[in-house]
């Protein structure tokens, strides 16, 4: 999986060093700005957890977001193959 995430440009090594990360590690990870990350959380790609005001992500929410952009319609209708659903876990 790792290998995977690494081929579409994803830092495996800051995405595995901690179980939660803010939304500045988010964005960097993801590579995008504060407004996709906005768009990812309104279309149900990424789900955050709030505490004192402020988002974080699981690493399992970002490879979820991840795996969602990749497979989009297959995900969607819940029609994923089980050899590439494999990779994820």
């Amino acid at each position: 999986m790792d290998k995977t995430l690494e081929a579409i440009g994803i830092n495996t090594e800051q995405l595995n060093s901690k179980v939660i990360h803010n939304r500045v590690e988010t964005e960097k990870l993801l590579g995008v700005t504060n407004q996709t990350l906005n768009t990812f959380k309104r279309k149900g790609w990424l789900k955050t957890s709030r505490y004192k005001n402020k988002n974080y992500y699981t690493t399992q929410s970002i490879k979820e977001c991840i795996k969602s952009q990749l497979f989009e319609n297959e995900y969607e209708k819940g029609k994923l193959d089980k050899e590439w659903e494999s990779l994820w876990k």
